[in-house]
């Protein structure tokens, strides 16, 4: 039986996603779950943020930023930077992370992350407590041995992402292989 909820909260899983924001000279990252692509060609993704986090302040200076996506190896660094904040210590620093340099953006690519994505701010929808920062993809950088079948497909196994529970804030490991989109339409 289902019963109705007064649920605020998604319901379902969501990724963990670093930003990187400010510069690789005085970088800042912080930890985001309202995050997804919402176009192919060109890639362009959105995060939602709030105004009043610093987060906020350094993307709206450098009009860009870098989503970093964090694995279970560095997920204690992870949890420390999304429960502190940059505007009172340098979290690279103080957790020992490493602020790298991007191709096209100033905002700095968090080393320790498998994945790294540069993207300029094209956009921004402003909802009461967040907004919605617009970016398009510039480059992206992955670990080489996660890559299979002619650098094309993302080993999603190896990568070993994380996700959260956004109901209680708990962080779960990627499950089970179950098969391939459009499976119940393949001939046999």
């Amino acid at each position: 039986m289902k019963k109705e909820v007064d649920f605020r909260k998604s319901p379902f899983p969501l990724p963990l996603v670093m930003i990187g924001a400010g510069t690789v000279d005085k970088p800042n990252a912080s930890l985001y779950i309202w995050f997804s692509q919402f176009n192919e060609d060109p890639p362009i993704f959105a995060v939602a943020i709030k105004k009043k986090r610093y987060t906020y302040t350094l993307i709206k200076e450098t009009g860009d930023f870098s989503i970093n996506i964090p694995t279970k190896r560095c997920l204690k660094e992870a949890d420390l930077v999304g429960t502190s904040t940059g505007r009172t210590i340098d979290k690279f620093k103080e957790y020992g992370l490493t602020p790298l340099p991007g191709k096209f953006i100033k905002a700095p690519l968090v080393g320790e992350c498998p994945i790294n994505i540069e993207l300029k701010v094209i956009d921004e929808i402003v909802f009461p407590d967040h907004s919605m920062i617009i970016g398009e993809v510039l480059d992206t950088w992955i670990e080489e041995d996660l890559l299979k079948r002619g650098d094309k497909v993302l080993d999603i196994q190896k990568l070993s992402p994380i996700i959260v529970n956004y109901s209680d804030l708990s962080y779960h490991g990627l499950g089970e292989f179950l098969n391939f989109a459009g499976f119940s339409r393949r001939k046999k």
